[in-house]
Order: C-alpha cells, then structure tokens, then sequence
C-alpha cells in the first residue's frame, strides 16, 4: 500500500463493519469504498453548496460516516452536496479515485465506478430508515453485491465535523500530490537512463508523452479526478529540463505552496 493511504488497520475496520458477500474480496474493500462514493450524479440540483444538520437521509445531502466501528474514523466521512446540475459526494479521503457521472434513481444515487485497473462496479447510495446504505456490484457478472455498508449521520457538532472534513481532505489531497509527482519523477529518470542520460523534453512529460510507457497508471490530480497535468492550479505540475537537458525540476502545484523534485 502506497505511502499517506489508509492503513492496514483501517481496511481490516472496513472488513468488520461492513458487510462483504463474498469474503475472497474483503481486501479490495477499502478501495472500493472510496471508488463508491465519488460519485458525481447528474440530476438536477438545488444549487446550494452544503446541507443544514436537519437535512434528512432522503435527499442525501450533508455529511455522512459508516455505522459501527468505521464511525469514529474521521478518513471515511463523506459529504454530499447538492450543485446546479445534481449532487457531489466526496470521501474526505482521497485514494486515485475516478470521478463518473451519476444518475438519480428514486431517492438513490447511482453510478458507475471504474477501478484503478479500468474496471467498472456498479455503485448505489439510499436512504434507509435509519441512515444510508451503500452497495458496490461488479458490472461483470451476476449482479451480486461485493460489499454493503450502512451509513449514519456523525454525532458531534457539525461545524466540527465540516472543519474536520475540510482538514482531513485537504491533507490527503497534498499527500495524493506529492506520490504523484513522485511517480512521474521516477519515471522521467527512467528516460534519462535509457535516452543516454538526457531529459525529456515537456512535449514528453504529458499524459499522452513519452514517458507514459514506463508508468503503469497516470497519477490523477485529486482536486479533479482527472489525469495530473501540465499547468499553475492546484493538483497540476511544472516540468523543465535543467543542466544542458541532462537535469530536470518537477514542481507539482498545492492549494498553499509548491513541491519540487528532485
């Protein structure tokens, strides 16, 4: 498992908590999880930015953890948001998610997730009497559920949980960056050993470039969900070759500040 993601313990509390179908797969649960609820649905939306802490379960919106143990780790609350073109639900912990769209089915959201390898499930959240519940199928296949996991409303004060929220995304969301700009640092270096110690030009450095052949995933920006790309925003990078061509700085761009490699 890769550096800043959750950690062995948290995945084993998913296996508790939640309700996997079939038990070969628990150990893809943690990801899935996190895969399940980015959902971006595309139904229509009130246009606000947030829920009230009356908001029911009907409409989703407003904040959301698992139900028993995973309830008191603050990496797995989620937040629902209703915008102009439908509903935005985000994990406060970011893990190379892609962000689908989504389609209003009921009082439901649901969506088709893809995977870090390209695959799909099919992903569900509904209201329940007493909260939430989410389900991830795989596309392929029977249609049986992989993983169930019940949802409730956090206890605390709510502007407590929104600014635990905001913190806990904001630092995944650095850590995401910096592993990517890590990886295509190793992967520029790559080039340099096979190309007779000479850096790539920018043209190479690009999701589409040259560089791609020695990755065997593109880092995403988490701020988008997207591929991490050229460019000043947060969640994009820098490249430039240094040193006669035969060096190289790699800046990946945050919400506060830069980071630079090598």
């Amino acid at each position: 498992m890769a550096p800043g993601h959750p950690s062995d313990d948290r995945d084993a509390a998913i296996g508790r908590a939640g309700r996997s179908v079939r038990p070969s797969l628990v150990p893809a649960a943690a990801v899935l999880l996190l895969l399940a609820v980015a959902l971006i649905a595309g139904c229509g939306g009130d246009g606000s930015t947030g829920a009230s802490p009356e908001a029911t379960s009907a409409d989703l919106t407003g904040y959301w953890v698992f139900a028993g143990e995973q309830s008191i780790a603050p990496d797995y609350v989620l937040r629902v948001t209703a915008t102009s073109d439908g509903y935005l639900v985000e994990p406060s912990a970011w893990q190379g998610i892609r962000w689908p769209a989504a389609s209003k089915d009921g009082d439901a959201l649901t969506a088709q997730a893809i995977g870090p390898s390209g695959e799909t499930y099919d992903v569900r959240l509904e209201p329940t009497d007493a909260g939430a519940k989410l389900t991830v199928s795989p596309t392929e296949g029977d249609g049986q559920a992989l993983f169930e996991a019940d949802l409730a409303r956090p206890s605390g004060d709510y502007e407590d949980v929104a600014a635990k929220f905001e913190t806990t995304l904001a630092q995944a969301r650095e850590t995401a960056v910096k592993e990517g700009i890590h990886t295509l640092q190793i992967a520029v270096q790559s080039w340099i050993v096979d190309h007779s110690d000479t850096a790539p030009p920018p043209i190479e450095v690009r999701p589409d470039g040259g560089i791609k052949t020695y990755l065997d995933q593109w880092p995403q920006n988490p701020y988008t969900g997207g591929d991490m790309e050229p460019g000043d925003a947060p969640g994009q990078y820098t490249y430039k070759r240094t040193d006669g061509r035969q060096g190289f700085l790699l800046t990946g761009h945050l919400e506060d500040g830069d980071f630079t490699v090598p």
